[in-house]
Order: C-alpha cells, then structure tokens, then sequence
C-alpha cells in the first residue's frame, strides 16, 4: 500500500479596490489549507478547507461587494498539480461540494465565489473550498504540496 500526504497551501493575496457602494470598506482574509491526508490510487481523495473574509466600513453604513478568485497553482484550471520530488499528483480545487465548477479566476469555464451584504460593524463570512484528487493516478510515496494564492476583489 502506497501512502501519499500532501497539502495545498492557500495563500491569501488582497487587490485594494473598493467598490462605489463602499469606498470606505476594508476587507480582510484568512484560510486554512486543504489537506487530503493518504492517497489511495483507487479511490478519488476529497477534502475541504475554509476562507474567511473580514469587511468593515470605516464609519456609518454601506455595503460591500467582492469576489474570491484562486491561482491555477503548479498546474493548470483543468488540473492542478501537486508536486514532489520531481513527481505530480493530479487534483483540482472547486467551489461547491457537487465538484462541478473548478475554483478559479473567472475565465476558461472556472467559477469565482462572489458575495455582497451591508455593513454596519465588521462581519466575516466564511466560504468551503472543495478539492479532490483523482482515482488512478499511480505516484510514489511522498509530500505532495502546491501553492494556490487567493485574490480578493472588492
């Protein structure tokens, strides 16, 4: 029995553009990784990991708009790559637990998480990010990691 460990990083990047509808917004983020633990090359490996996104309005009320968009990684939106030792492993990230629509940046068929909601004091939303490795892909034993850096546009 092989086993495989590896873990995505996801890295939190924030583009300072505030929407009309708040130009005294700020936002913030914070994530944790997704970790898949042992890869077993007959079974597709799921796992998750969370985004939470901080907004508050400097003084009285309005409301904020952003959208969370996600790096292709070491590979590329229709796969992602996790890499060790010169050996990839194949997996992907995505934005709804159904594993229809890859997290991305918007273009080539991926989707972004979007979300708005009025201020008043600081709120944090959170946001599952879905991962899935497939079945049948054949890689030594190792640490696979990858890089994701998350962008968000508000």
């Amino acid at each position: 029995m092989k086993s495989v460990i590896f873990l995505v990083l996801l890295l939190c990047l924030m583009a300072g553009r505030a929407s009309a509808a708040c130009l005294l917004c700020s936002c913030s983020m914070t994530s944790t990784g997704v970790a898949f633990g042992p890869y077993l090359p007959g079974t597709a490996t799921p796992s998750s990991g969370q985004i939470g996104v901080s907004c508050l309005i400097a003084s009285g009320s309005g409301s904020v708009a952003y959208s969370l968009s996600a790096s292709s990684g070491s590979g590329t939106f229709s796969q992602r790559t996790l890499v060790s030792a010169g050996s990839t492993l194949g997996y992907n990230l995505y934005a709804s637990p159904s594993y229809a629509s890859v997290w991305g940046d918007g273009t080539g068929g991926t989707s972004t998480i979007s979300d708005g909601y009025p201020l008043s004091a600081l709120t944090t939303r959170n946001y599952t990010v879905y991962g899935r490795i497939p079945a049948g892909q054949n890689v030594p034993a190792g640490t696979y990691a990858d890089t994701v850096t998350i962008t968000i546009s508000y």
